[in-house]
């Protein structure tokens, strides 16, 4: 499940502007019941961490939804199929991603 721009429509890469090589970071903005594109990370070995800054919402991993809300921070593994699912209020997060060592 590859990564392309298109598919991440609520995405901002963030990391370019502030000089970042060694990890990618985006801020995603979803508007109220919007929601991520599911998708993995194996191909490019990418683990992920969320950080929860505004509205709630749902974090779906391997079809099970996890409740989320400003001050959270959640890390997902790059075999798991993830995406993220706003509430009635909108979802903001930054998102990390960075190659797995293991």
């Amino acid at each position: 499940m590859g990564r392309t721009r298109r598919q991440f429509p609520y995405d901002r890469r963030i990391s370019e502007a502030l000089g970042v090589t060694a990890f990618e970071v985006y801020q995603v903005a979803l508007p109220p019941d919007a929601e991520t594109v599911p998708h993995d990370h194996i191909d490019d070995r990418n683990d992920d961490v969320y950080a929860i800054t505004a509205g709630d919402g749902w974090l779906v991993v391997d079809d099970e939804a996890i409740p989320v809300g400003p001050g959270q921070f959640i890390s997902v593994d790059m075999r798991h199929t993830r995406h993220l699912r706003a509430g009635p209020r909108g979802l903001t997060f930054v998102a990390v991603c960075a190659e797995a060592k293991h």
